[in-house]
């Protein structure tokens, strides 16, 4: 979660390698519960993890920890001390509508329920972690350069 900061200031290659790796996990997360609720950062997950080691050394997940770091190496050395690449607000929040609408048409009205559900912590982990599945492979249907606008729109923070 605190690489995301460094969405809003990183070039196109770096966001989308890291986007990328998020997507593959969230795969990976549609049959295994306990890497959703991981992903989703759950207060019982983080209940669970306290004092273990890193979820990415469990050997159920090794294997997507060196491509996750040089992903996350990459993206916050791309990010670091530049200016943010960020759309007016208005031209945002129209494209986001859009990719809403497109994940609706896909997947079906019931998508813009888990999309409402996306942020809401009391929800189920596994509703949840669909809806952000959906909204990732909706996004990676569109050209690198508005893709990469939208993942710095959806989860960099502005």
């Amino acid at each position: 979660n605190s690489s995301n900061s460094f969405l809003l200031a990183a070039d196109n290659a770096s966001v989308d390698a890291y986007f990328q790796q998020q997507r593959l996990l969230l795969q990976k997360a549609q049959q295994d519960s306990r890497l959703c609720r991981i992903l989703l950062n759950t207060p019982a997950q983080r209940s669970d993890q306290s004092g273990s080691a890193p979820w990415l050394l469990d050997k159920h997940y090794r294997g997507f920890m060196d491509d996750l770091q040089n992903a996350v190496t990459q993206l916050i050395a791309s990010g670091g001390n530049q200016w943010p690449r960020t759309l007016p607000n208005e031209q945002s929040q129209q494209f986001m509508q859009r990719i809403v609408s497109q994940m609706a048409g896909t997947y079906g009205p019931e998508s813009l329920q888990r999309y409402e559900l996306m942020s809401n912590e009391n929800a189920s982990p596994d509703i949840r972690c669909k809806g952000l599945h959906q909204l990732y492979e909706t996004i990676n249907t569109q050209e690198l350069e508005l893709r990469t606008q939208l993942v710095r729109s959806f989860f960099g923070g502005s």
